[in-house]
Formats: C-alpha cells, sequence, structure tokens
C-alpha cells in the first residue's frame, strides 16, 4: 500500500499562511458588533439614552491575546443591566427592581455563535491562500 502525502503537505503550506490574528480580530470585531446590535435592539426605549449610549472599545492586541468590549456609559446602566434596590417605603421595608441582563444576554449569544462567525472569516483568509498553492 503506498500513501501520497503531497496533497497533505500543499495543504499545511496553505495553512501556514493563513494570517490567525486577522482571523481572530475579524471575529473578534463582527461578535461584539452583533452584540452592540443586539443590545441596542433588547433596550427599553423610554427616553433612548441609554439606547444611543452603547457602544464599543477599539479592538486592543496583546501578544496573541485580542480584546474588545461592549460599554454603556449611561450613569444608570448598571442598576438596569444588574437590578436595584428601589427607596425605602413607609413600612420600613425595600423593593427589589431586578436586571435586565441586556449586556450578559447578548454576550450568552455570541459565545453560542463565536465558531460559526470564526469559520466564517477562518474560510474567507484561506481561500485568499488556497489559489497561490496547489492543494490537490
Amino acid at each position: 500500500m503506498k500513501l501520497d502525502t503531497k496533497g497533505f503537505k500543499d495543504f499545511l503550506e496553505v495553512l501556514e499562511k493563513v494570517d490567525t490574528g486577522r482571523v481572530c480580530e475579524a471575529t473578534l470585531n463582527e461578535g461584539v458588533q452583533k452584540m452592540k446590535t443586539e443590545s441596542v435592539k433588547n433596550t427599553n426605549k423610554i427616553t433612548g439614552d441609554m439606547r444611543r449610549a452603547w457602544d464599543t472599545t477599539p479592538t486592543i492586541r496583546s501578544g496573541t491575546t485580542y480584546s474588545k468590549s461592549l460599554i454603556n456609559d449611561e450613569p444608570y446602566s448598571g442598576w438596569v443591566e444588574k437590578g436595584h434596590n428601589t427607596i425605602l417605603k413607609k413600612d420600613g421595608t425595600r423593593g427589589w427592581v431586578p436586571g435586565q441582563h441586556i449586556a450578559l444576554k447578548a454576550k450568552i449569544h455570541y459565545e453560542r455563535n463565536v465558531n460559526k462567525i470564526y469559520a466564517k472569516h477562518f474560510k474567507k483568509e484561506f481561500n485568499k491562500w488556497k489559489n497561490t498553492t496547489p492543494i490537490f
């Protein structure tokens, strides 16, 4: 039995040319942008201030780690996100307003879909190099 490994070697050559940093950054940028879109959509529009306050930070690269954040600078956004006490009632008790967890829900949705986003960007980068080296 014989096994020709030329195709596999060609595949590895192409794989080595793929810029994984670019793939990771594109995945992160798209994912956080989708989180922002989902957060804006799920934010209650009473005045619109909190909706308009959703933003993302620039992508930061530190070694092989990329980071980007979804933020909301509206002063009361933390209370809406995590919940808060209400003022003291006449009978001496306090109430509790549960949080809406808008950013948390968007993060969970991102984590469920990050592999699809990564695969899309990886294929795009891979196909850019695939045509320069014959694979099979």
